[in-house]
């Protein structure tokens, strides 16, 4: 599981707010995001969510949920535990990150490369869904017996 694991989310979300206060006129904006992030959780996909907001989503999305967030990560990094799962992999064992939101921007800030990383997007559901973790198996190459979670 990856938000709020390899970065801390409190500090995170108040320095966002604090952005969004700054911001103030991009109101109608946060309320796009607000429903964006409902429909999400009610386990809509992609395109259906889309379709439901208005043209400028896509956009708003990138910006205020994968970018401006990615520069807050960067200062807000767990840096033992990174540095423990880094040495965890140079001894052998393999780092699989998933989460419900896009990883990329994320895993970069954090300046973390894990052995395989998947997102909601590309399990096709939300964790802890049981069909979307499953298809971790063959990345693991191991018995679930041998795996770690949070």
């Amino acid at each position: 599981d990856f938000d709020g694991t390899l970065y801390y989310q409190r500090p995170l979300r108040i320095a966002m707010i604090i952005e969004m206060l700054l911001h103030f006129w991009k109101l109608p904006d946060f309320i796009i995001i607000n429903k964006y992030r409902n429909l999400y959780e009610k386990g809509m996909s992609e395109q259906e969510r889309l379709k439901k907001l208005p043209n400028r989503t896509s956009k708003i999305i990138q910006e205020w949920m994968i970018n401006r967030p990615a520069k807050h990560i960067k200062h807000n990094k767990d840096e033992e535990l990174i540095k423990q799962l880094k040495i965890c992999q140079s001894k052998g064992s393999k780092i699989i990150i998933c989460s419900d939101y896009p990883l990329k921007e994320k895993l970069c800030a954090l300046d973390f490369t894990p052995d395989f990383s998947c997102d909601a997007n590309d399990m096709g559901c939300l964790k802890p869904e049981a069909s979307g973790l499953l298809m971790l198996v063959p990345e693991l190459k191991t018995d679930f017996a041998n795996c770690l979670s949070s």
